[in-house]
């Protein structure tokens, strides 16, 4: 019984794929899913008005917004595949960008690394527990294993 159609992971700040994004891609080969690997980036201020280095915040934040597209479809790219696989990048607070990719989307499974938390996120709700409670799919946290120097 193939269960997953529809899977979402959620790419690590730096953008490196890692094992949870093999296993990401793993479980959806085994599934005939398709997959959408996903980046989340705050969104700046609205104030127009402000320039840094001669460019507008809007027009700075499409340039970082056309990065991070192009840094996702180059690690898609990097694997070898035989389904579909989506890149985009999201915008806004975090879990909130993910409920709604969830709902826009019809995923059945979003796939995430655990956020790195420091003393004063563990006395506070994170990001990942918000998707726990709040996302309307499964939720599976990944710990980030890392590798190399």
């Amino acid at each position: 019984m193939k269960r997953f159609k529809n899977i979402l992971f959620v790419a690590d700040a730096e953008l490196q794929g890692g094992d949870a994004f093999e296993r990401a891609v793993m479980l959806a080969e085994n599934n005939q899913a398709q997959l959408t690997v996903v980046s989340i980036l705050e969104e700046f201020p609205t104030r127009s008005s402000e320039e840094v280095h001669g460019m507008s915040l809007s027009d700075l934040h499409d340039a970082i917004i056309e990065k991070q597209q192009f840094q996702l479809e180059t690690m898609v790219a990097s694997i070898e595949k035989n389904i579909i696989i989506n890149a985009r990048v999201l915008t806004g607070v975090a879990f909130l960008a993910l409920i709604r990719e969830v709902l826009r989307q019809k995923i059945d499974l979003l796939i995430k690394t655990v956020d790195e938390e420091g003393i004063m996120d563990k006395l506070f709700a994170s990001s990942d527990m918000h998707l726990l409670r709040k996302c309307p799919c499964p939720v599976w946290l990944i710990k980030s294993s890392r590798q190399g120097p």
